[in-house]
């Protein structure tokens, strides 16, 4: 079986499945954003996410493995394909629309696609517009545009390329169909709002932070008073926060932010906080690229700062999923950014 030696960028993602069948498809998918090898590969590497590919092709038409062969990627929101499949994610050349490729992506999925199917004994690539071909598609298995109109159009052109590819033939270039001559370098990604959060010291909830700057012109770039454990937190972003308190261990998931609702607009019950996890979820990734929070907390016991989060993964190798050490967090930060 073995992994193409297409690939130039290796970043595994923990988010596979034991494969138990054997080969016999290929499934085409859209990343819906221009997103880089790179910039794909940390969005599968969180493991919150529960999504992955077997590769990933740049629109500069580099090829990424994500998880190997030998093993099922959870990509096409059915078992069974993903099972007998490998799957592919392919960068946009422009967002919205038809989202289409580039001609370099375009012909890496080809020369892929090929490679796939050489190794794996699959002497066909069979397109019949339906799960029941070699090729497929995520929206025959879910309520998604996946893989977007422009490759779903294309593909019969697909299979007759690598087909053609199998038969001898050179990885053919893409068409000029195309439809469109902006980069991702051309389309400026969005801005998006930062990360609002308060904390409540003592019974007293202290100035709103927008990322890392305090709005009341303290010049903190942190939410708490060092020395004095956090009872509540209350955040404002497209996500969930939680935390663990001294009196009740983890509480509920909260996606509010008031603070006037002690029960529901924030969390905490009042005791210290311990421990606290983010997940940022985004809400329009093809006009602001994917985003992610990262986060840190100053615990009273460790008298120092955390390594950083990121969602829910620790960037220090420790396997946690929050950010604590088991004595009280006195100071908090967090920020939006680039995933």
């Amino acid at each position: 079986m073995g992994n193409s030696s297409l690939i130039s960028y290796t970043a595994l993602s923990p988010n596979c499945s034991r494969r138990e069948r054997a080969i016999s498809k290929v499934t085409v998918h859209h990343m819906a954003g221009s997103l880089t090898v790179e910039t794909c590969g940390r969005v599968f590497a969180d493991p919150s996410r529960q999504a992955s590919s077997n590769y990933g092709i740049g629109s500069d038409g580099r090829i990424a493995l994500y998880v190997p062969e030998d093993k099922q990627a959870w990509t096409s929101s059915n078992w069974d394909n993903d099972q007998r499949a490998v799957t592919v994610e392919v960068a946009n050349s422009s967002c919205g629309g038809d989202w289409p490729v580039s001609d370099a992506a375009w012909s890496s999925l080809v020369s892929l696609l090929a490679d796939v199917c050489r190794r794996n004994g699959i002497g066909e690539l069979r397109w019949t517009g339906d799960a029941g071909g070699s090729l497929t598609c995520h929206y025959m298995f879910a309520a998604t545009a996946c893989p977007g109109p422009y490759l779903k159009a294309r593909m019969p052109e697909l299979a007759a390329a690598v087909n053609a590819v199998l038969a001898g033939a050179e990885p053919p270039a893409a068409s000029e169909q195309d439809g469109t001559e902006e980069t991702p370098a051309e389309r400026p990604l969005q801005p998006v709002a930062p990360v609002r959060y308060r904390a409540r010291v003592g019974g007293t909830w202290l100035p709103e932070m927008r990322d890392w700057r305090d709005t009341s012109g303290s010049g903190d770039d942190f939410a708490g008073i060092p020395g004095q454990p956090i009872e509540y937190l209350a955040m404002d972003f497209p996500g969930w926060y939680q935390v663990r308190s001294s009196a009740s261990g983890w509480l509920p998931k909260v996606r509010a932010y008031d603070i006037a609702d002690l029960d529901a607009g924030c969390a905490g019950d009042g005791s210290p906080i311990l421990a606290v996890r983010c997940y940022y979820e985004t809400p329009d990734p093809a006009s602001t690229g994917y985003k992610v929070i990262e986060y840190r907390a100053h615990t009273m016991g460790y008298g120092a700062w955390l390594p950083t989060m990121v969602d829910t993964s620790d960037t220090s190798g420790s396997g946690d999923d929050f950010a604590g050490d088991g004595s009280a967090i006195d100071c908090f930060r967090a920020k939006v950014a680039d995933a």
